[in-house]
């Protein structure tokens, strides 16, 4: 009846029952190797979930202070999201909102960037144990850059079918998709 009632199975029952009875508690004992139990507790945690319902724009700094000076519970903000995002909450509220909360440094920052950096892209083909082929691309990949690519670097290194590295495998980037890269791996 109590299977029932809850919606458990009644194998779950009988190991409660029985760490029950062997450790005084439905749960067992925490071993070594186990790894680490959370820094928050389940009433702490209720509270950060409540305090989220009703500001979810709040940053994870923000929440640091909170439960350090209500909580005296110091955690880092990884180890605060990796809780959070452990229990099914998504936060992408909090991480845009984080994103634009000083639209000047913000400005000045990006400007930096675009002056002294300029975006790489490493494009590689994959084996189960090694790198088959690597290129860097300056700026972003486009389907020319991907084409030079899988002529140039990854189909001199295969072999006919059925041979080791005779197989390429791509996913459903829309570079991939070219048809001038189906017949060119084809008619190799």
């Amino acid at each position: 009846d109590i299977c029932n009632i809850f919606g458990i199975f009644e194998r779950s029952l009988c190991h409660w029952q029985a760490n029950q009875e062997a450790f005084g508690s439905v749960a067992p004992p925490m071993y070594p190797t186990q790894g680490r139990p959370y820094i928050l507790g389940a009433n702490q945690a209720k509270r950060i979930y409540l305090l989220l319902e009703d500001t979810p724009e709040m940053y994870l700094d923000k929440i640091q202070d909170w439960l350090a000076l209500a909580h005296d519970v110091h955690i880092l903000k990884t180890a605060l999201f990796e809780h959070i995002r452990d229990v099914g909450l998504t936060y992408k509220v909090l991480q845009k909102a984080a994103a634009e909360r000083d639209k000047i440094w913000r400005k000045e920052w990006l400007k930096d960037i675009n002056t002294h950096f300029t975006a790489s892209h490493l494009v590689a083909a994959l084996t189960l144990n090694r790198y088959l082929a690597i290129n860097i691309v300056h700026g972003s990949v486009n389907g020319e850059d991907f084409f030079d690519f899988i002529v140039n670097d990854v189909l001199s290194v295969m072999n006919p079918y059925p041979q080791d590295k005779s197989i390429i495998i791509l996913d459903n980037c829309a570079i991939h998709k070219m048809n001038a890269v189906r017949e060119v791996v084809e008619s190799v």
